[in-house]
């Protein structure tokens, strides 16, 4: 019998079934492919977002469409 385990364990709560979450485990997948080593890896994710960030961000469907149908 094991008398150093605690009779009731703490389990936090992560979200895991976001959209959000699902997205870094695919950049994340996707680095693990493209590069070897951890440091390499890290660098890969940083610039995949930055580059995102870079983007333009619309609060509506409808100003997409207006920079859309501008161009």
């Amino acid at each position: 019998m094991i008398l150093d385990v605690p009779a009731e364990i703490e389990i936090l709560k992560y979200p895991c079934h976001t959209q959000a979450v699902e997205r870094c485990i695919k950049l994340v997948t996707e680095a693990s492919v493209a590069v070897c080593g951890n440091t390499a890896g890290d660098g890969f994710i940083s610039e995949r977002i930055a580059s995102r960030a870079s983007l333009s961000v619309f609060e509506t469907k409808s100003k997409y469409l207006q920079v859309f149908n501008e161009n």
